[in-house]
């Protein structure tokens, strides 16, 4: 799945960068046990990948890290636009934004170690089977 944002004024109107991105395995939204896992990018080159939760976790960072797929708007005010992917291979999950890989996790292997990791790849799953059996493998 994937979405194209573009910020026609980057920080138009705040003093500090905001991300904007998709996020996917969503599960028991608009309770204390929600979860979702959100992949974005800012306008400044930096990217973050992190979940939403009761156990909620960063996987770069709680500010996200620079990448050289991200686009970076030429100044305040000016355009940038990113396209954002996420894809679920196997067990493998993977960010992209602007067509290159910028972060990727085997779901099995990384839920061992973040309850909250198992909470979203069961989500995944669920995904796969019933949502998007034609888009999401």
């Amino acid at each position: 799945m994937k979405a194209t944002f573009t910020e026609p004024k980057h920080m138009n109107r705040n003093d500090h960068p905001h991300p904007y991105g998709i996020m996917i395995g969503r599960s028991d939204l608009g309770t204390d046990t929600q979860s979702c896992l959100y992949c974005a990018a800012y306008g400044t080159g930096n990217f973050i990948v992190q979940d939403f939760g009761p156990d909620a976790f960063q996987l770069n960072g709680r500010l996200g890290e620079a990448n050289a797929a991200v686009h970076r708007a030429a100044g305040h005010d000016q355009p940038v636009t990113q396209e954002i992917a996420f894809s679920v291979n196997g067990d493998k999950i993977e960010c992209a934004i602007n067509s290159s890989a910028t972060s990727s996790r085997d779901c099995k292997r990384s839920a061992r170690s973040k309850p909250a990791w198992q909470r979203w790849c069961q989500s995944i799953g669920n995904l796969r089977r019933l949502v998007l059996p034609s888009t999401v493998q």
